[in-house]
């Protein structure tokens, strides 16, 4: 019988958990995903140069657990100031948030992220829309639409891949 390993710290957030187990799995079960899952994906900032790193270290074909991946932090200057500080708690967040590091927890928690990320992106196209009927000049209007919507289309994609699935037209 296997139970889940419980997380040390903090309780874990769908991106906690998906970092995590970036960091935990075997490079063939992270290499299909990283290119479905955009740093805008990430509503943590201070996650972004983590998987930044995770994707050059893999990309490189090197190891990319947690002691590799604050190297590469330390090595680029990730790490540095205020900012580094925090990127580097959530580094050790991540570490031990308990992620499996398995096909499947990489693709589900990679998936979760990428989902919350698409309903953020209508929220803020939402605003978006609204301050610029008022704001911007007529001519803008459409291209502003126009590009919002090719966004949410290209989001829609990835969404529909990390499921196995296809966009619905």
């Amino acid at each position: 019988m296997t139970t889940p390993i419980r997380s040390v710290g903090p309780e874990p957030t769908p991106e906690m958990l998906c970092i995590g187990s970036l960091l935990w799995a075997a490079p063939d079960d992270v290499r299909p995903v990283l290119p479905l899952m955009g740093a805008d994906d990430l509503d943590d900032p201070h996650l972004h140069p983590i998987l930044d790193a995770i994707r050059r270290l893999v990309a490189a074909g090197r190891p990319h657990d947690g002691v590799a991946v604050g190297d590469e932090l330390q090595r680029c200057g990730s790490l540095a100031g205020e900012a580094g500080r925090l990127t580097a708690r959530r580094l050790a967040d991540a570490i031990t948030s308990g992620a499996g590091g398995n096909t499947l927890a990489v693709r589900s928690y990679a998936t979760a992220v990428v989902a919350d990320a698409y309903r953020r992106r209508y929220e803020t196209a939402g605003k978006a829309l609204t301050e610029a009927a008022t704001d911007l000049a007529e001519a803008d209007l459409l291209p502003l639409l126009r590009g919002i919507g090719t966004d949410a289309v290209r989001h829609a994609d990835r969404l529909a891949a990390l499921r196995g699935g296809v966009v619905p037209a």
